[in-house]
């Protein structure tokens, strides 16, 4: 919650007192808290450090991003686009490592990527990044205006988080969060075009309301999907196809290996291609490759799965890099920190987003099928709720920990049924998320693509 929050911070400190500055601070800030993690003598001071240390990283997250639109210009802009696209997903992967980490060496080891890639970034930023700040009237004013936004997505996570405890959407707390996240997002969407407006700022080509309203929903959606679908393949591969979490973990590269051997023609087509139709694309072969995956099954070949994981890397990389940059471009140099901020803010709320929607699709849909695999069996409803409890009690402590005959566990075949009703939520959750996809690409197409004679004022990397 607090690197949601404090995402538009750090961009619009950024934008006031030097983006350099503020990068270094947030990264220093970060490595130096993994650090103090380790000698945490209690769950509470951990929490306590890793808030601060959240806190500082989310200063970091929307400079980098703002960093490499005043760096890179035109055709270098896309591959940096691309590598930086590329490292992000390769970051979300590399979290997972965590998990086997943990299990082996226990939690403290699973700090040592983090604080390698803190210590390696900070110092890479302070020898090779310039100073830069915002220099033509950016108003502390605005300032203000953008870090109150950040209520917005506190007020989002609130509401979902409120109604997966009281188990319903229709509670006082979530409908008046949810109401009121609603109006904010709406209110976020329309207020980079305001800030011009206050400014009394006249841009030559100004950005079109509809490109600014865009922004969010298509920076979500994307975080969603990308989230969403490693969590869940991930899930599918150690729950059932019981994979060990580590292997689980590998099992994921091809997202990432064939996205990097492609990386000069990702780079040609992102520069090339007009925009919208590079982005409805991709998206259009991410909701084909989830739609693929969620065919899959417990006895499914790991080589059926290969395919669609690098279709979904290819499509994800050549969406979110000209995604990035259509919208970096789009708006002033002054406000790249906070352009930037809202792009990493909002992309972090569809991140959570993914886990708590598609998780609780895998739930639903997952019970009601294992209901459906035990009531085949001619079991009678209380013979149908002592198998459900005897299959959670074996999925926490194993069959030894089952009181009772060990042979009606086997005759049941729970955890067989278990998996197959596993794999069936995860279908079920890859085909809304394939749905999603679709859905943005069809508002994407609508609202982005360019009229006659604006086709220039949309090229990627373009001519600036």
């Amino acid at each position: 919650m607090l690197f949601v929050a404090c995402q538009l911070l750090g961009g619009v400190l950024g934008d006031l007192y030097g983006r350099r500055r503020i990068f270094l601070i947030g990264a220093a800030g970060f490595t130096v808290g993994n650090l103090i993690s380790l000698l945490a003598p209690s769950l509470p001071a951990l929490v306590a450090v890793r808030a601060v240390m959240n806190m500082m990283g989310a200063l970091v997250f929307p400079l980098t991003l703002g960093l490499i639109r005043l760096t890179f210009e035109a055709r270098e802009r896309s591959t940096a686009l691309l590598i930086y696209t590329l490292s992000t997903a390769l970051g979300t992967l590399a979290s997972l490592a965590a998990i086997p980490i943990e299990a082996l060496l226990g939690w403290r080891m699973a700090l040592a990527l983090p604080i390698t890639a803190g210590i390696a970034g900070t110092f890479l930023g302070w020898r090779h990044l310039p100073e830069s700040r915002a220099r033509g009237g950016f108003r502390r004013a605005e300032a203000v205006v953008a870090s109150s936004w950040t209520l917005v997505f506190l007020l989002v996570i609130f509401g979902i988080a409120l109604a997966g405890a009281r188990g319903t959407w229709r509670n006082p707390g979530t409908l008046a969060a949810s109401g009121a996240g609603l109006l904010g997002m709406l209110l976020l969407s329309l207020w980079p075009r305001f800030t011009l407006q206050w400014g009394g700022r006249t841009l030559s080509e100004p950005p079109p309301r509809h490109l600014l309203s865009l922004m969010l929903l298509v920076s979500a959606t994307l975080s969603f999907a990308l989230g969403g679908y490693v969590l869940r393949l991930y899930s599918f591969f150690t729950t059932a196809q019981q994979f060990p979490p580590l292997l689980a973990g590998v099992a994921l590269a091809p997202i990432l290996l064939v996205s990097a051997m492609a990386l000069p023609w990702t780079a040609r087509i992102a520069f090339r291609q007009q925009p919208h139709l590079t982005v409805c694309l991709s998206m259009t072969a991410m909701a084909v490759a989830i739609g693929l995956s969620s065919l899959a099954r417990p006895g499914t070949p790991y080589l059926w799965l290969v395919p669609p994981m690098a279709l979904f890397g290819l499509g994800f990389l050549l969406a979110s890099t000209t995604w990035s940059n259509i919208f970096l471009s789009a708006l002033p140099t002054d406000l790249v920190g906070v352009s930037s901020g809202i792009s990493k803010a909002a992309g972090l709320t569809g991140g959570a987003l993914a886990g708590v929607v598609l998780g609780a699709v895998v739930q639903v849909v997952g019970l009601s099928d294992f209901a459906a695999r035990i009531s085949k069996l001619g079991l009678s409803v209380e013979q149908q709720a002592r198998a459900l409890d005897a299959l959670n009690e074996v999925l926490q402590q194993g069959v030894s920990g089952v009181d009772g005959d060990p042979q009606v566990i086997v005759q049941l075949t729970l955890l067989s049924l278990y998996r197959d009703a596993f794999s069936a939520g995860v279908s079920a959750a890859f085909l809304a998320l394939a749905g999603l996809c679709l859905a943005v690409t069809g508002l994407t197409w609508l609202w982005l693509r360019p009229l006659p004679g604006q086709r220039g004022q949309l090229a990627v990397g373009g001519g600036e």
